[in-house]
């Protein structure tokens, strides 16, 4: 769970439970100052967003998740009709679109700040905030003697999966368009090679 950053070891037995064997947190890593930085910048975006755009809004707009900060300008709580009509918005500002462009913006304000940590496009409506280093990569010293498949959508360049899918190239990363081509790569791909 969280690019890794928790990890869980699987019970010896089937009536064993899994227990927490490694954990780090964000807020310890870089420090109560930097991470009151970043919630400060993303409340002052998410107030600029909402004077300044019709957008849908639908509430729970950031979520802290121990290694990562979720940032949704429309709200988690989103409908698909709500992500959509979000989704034109986004696009319709041309090939930067709505969040490469805040996301360019709060990236030269984390250097100038030199806050350790990194922006990436989330989802279809979102953004994640990290430590530095903390890309889904870091799940990987997890399994060492395990191969490991990755399925993911936003593998292109400022795409939160984009390391993990470098990583595991060229064999064992895909990048998917939709749950129907993951489960197809699934079914014909990743389920021959392990059975």
């Amino acid at each position: 769970p969280c690019n890794g950053t928790k990890h869980c070891a699987p019970p010896r037995y089937k009536t064993g439970s899994h227990r927490l064997g490694f954990k780090k947190n964000m807020k310890e890593h870089i420090g109560e100052f930097y991470f009151q930085i970043i919630m400060k910048k993303i409340i002052d975006y998410q107030n600029h967003i909402v004077s300044h755009y019709d957008i849908p809004l639908t509430g729970h707009f950031v979520s802290y998740r121990g290694s990562t900060v979720n940032w949704c300008p429309i709200g988690r709580n989103a409908t698909p009709p709500e992500r959509e009509k979000f989704s034109h918005f986004d696009k319709s500002f041309g090939s930067s679109t709505f969040r490469r462009t805040v996301l360019e913006q709060i990236r030269e304000e984390f250097l100038i700040a030199k806050i350790p940590a990194e922006i990436k496009l989330g989802g279809e409506t979102s953004f994640d905030i990290y430590p530095t280093g903390w890309d889904k990569t870091f799940a990987l010293s997890h399994f060492n003697d395990y191969e490991v498949y990755f399925l993911g959508d936003r593998c292109g360049v400022n795409g939160n999966d984009k390391e993990i899918f470098d990583a595991l190239q060229p064999l064992n990363s895909f990048w998917v368009e939709d749950t129907k081509h993951t489960k197809r790569i699934l079914e014909e791909v990743i389920l021959p090679r392990i059975q």
